[in-house]
């Protein structure tokens, strides 16, 4: 594990590439959401209120919507991708999705355009949830990136346990 958080820590570049990645990607998803803004604004007299119009479109949690339609690419870079090798970080981001989405589905079952949602707490999560789900895919990204450790440096690291617990085991026995 302290390899992977070694690599999160010295790889500025492709920190940059997969953030570029997902920019782009929240960008051209979240961009419709500027027509709702002037469909609201033409319809109301008064100024030009952007914020109101995007908060008319996301303020009763739709967001959860936009993180539900992460879900598969989530699950396509954590699972599926076979051209990359599989690794710890990949299945557990994989698995912490997989429990997220599950909340997420039961709310479609609930009001399948998740637009009558009026608890701040539900429309605050998703903000935090598709959030969230940009940091995995982000995580995703850079980690795909980068190779697995050679098996020969954890090899060589659990026979010197294994030396030093039998000489241990030795020690015991002849002390």
């Amino acid at each position: 594990m302290t390899y992977w958080i070694r690599q999160f820590f010295t790889r500025p570049k492709t920190h940059g590439l997969a953030l570029a990645e997902v920019i782009v990607t929240a960008v051209i998803a979240l961009a419709p959401l500027l027509i709702t803004a002037i469909a609201y604004n033409y319809r109301n007299e008064a100024n030009f209120d952007f914020y109101a119009g995007v908060k008319g479109a996301i303020g009763n949690g739709q967001l959860f919507l936009y993180a539900y339609g992460l879900i598969g690419t989530i699950f396509w870079l954590a699972f599926f991708k076979w051209n990359s090798p599989m690794h710890g970080p990949r299945r557990l981001l994989g698995f912490v999705t997989l429990l997220a989405s599950l909340v997420i589905v039961g709310m479609l079952g609930l009001d399948p355009t998740i637009s009558n949602a009026k608890n701040k707490a539900i429309v605050l999560s998703s903000y935090w949830t598709y959030g969230a789900f940009l940091f995995i895919n982000y995580l995703l990204l850079f980690y795909l990136e980068i190779e697995p450790p050679p098996p020969d440096e954890s090899l060589k690291s659990g026979s010197r346990k294994l030396k030093l617990a039998y000489r241990k085991m030795e020690e015991g026995q002849h002390g």
